[in-house]
């Protein structure tokens, strides 16, 4: 089971697919913020049919890999961190090295998409059960939740320019276009107060 493992991650490192999971966990993160009742029906139907179309030991294995809400937040809290550490290290050295551009290297790609995958998962599944998974930093150090607080916010804004790109030059193409300032006014009134409800929308099923 392990070698199988070792080559699927293989696949998906050479290939660069894993870049692509982040994508389509944000489809099935609309589809289920715009639609909850029928992504239910929809988990319900694949977990009841999928156990019965994956070999059996594979089956066992998922069940035996099982982990608690607290462990996949301690995990998921332990890449945010890595990955504020290593982007702070890598962007000092360029400093050092007198780059006048500041780029993000492969390594800390990788640590965003993990993140990325992390924070999808989570969404999509709090949004799929009631209660999910209680987003909390209670019993750890008073550092460590600083620097959870910092590497959230940095990922956070990192997520948005990679993820939601098209919808920030969605915006930058309504301010600059040549239609009326009353239209500008109205379309980017609207494409705000959207984009607000969506942020309190993701907030309320993180926090809840």
């Amino acid at each position: 089971m392990s070698t199988l493992i070792d080559k699927i991650f293989d696949i998906l490192m050479k290939q660069q697919q894993l870049r692509k999971i982040p994508q389509v966990m944000m489809i099935i993160s609309i589809f289920t913020l715009i639609f909850p009742n029928e992504a239910i029906e929809v988990k319900n139907i694949l977990i009841n049919k999928g156990s019965l179309l994956l070999p059996t030991p594979l089956v066992k294995y998922f069940a035996k890999l099982q982990i608690s809400h607290e462990e996949l937040l301690s995990l998921w809290f332990f890449f945010l961190v890595i990955f504020t550490i290593t982007l702070f290290l890598d962007f000092l050295r360029q400093i050092l090295l007198d780059h006048t551009i500041l780029t993000i290297s492969w390594g800390n790609e990788i640590l965003l998409e993990i993140n990325s995958i992390f924070f999808l998962g989570i969404l999509i599944y709090n949004s799929l059960y009631n209660p999910g998974i209680k987003l909390s930093v209670m019993f750890r150090s008073l550092p460590y939740i600083c620097a959870l607080l910092l590497s959230s916010a940095i990922f956070v804004c990192l997520f948005c320019l990679t993820y939601c790109g098209d919808l920030i030059l969605l915006y930058k193409k309504i301010t600059v276009s040549h239609i009326s300032n009353k239209k500008k006014v109205l379309l980017s009134l609207i494409f705000l107060i959207a984009t607000v409800l969506i942020a309190s929308k993701i907030l309320t099923i993180l926090f809840r």
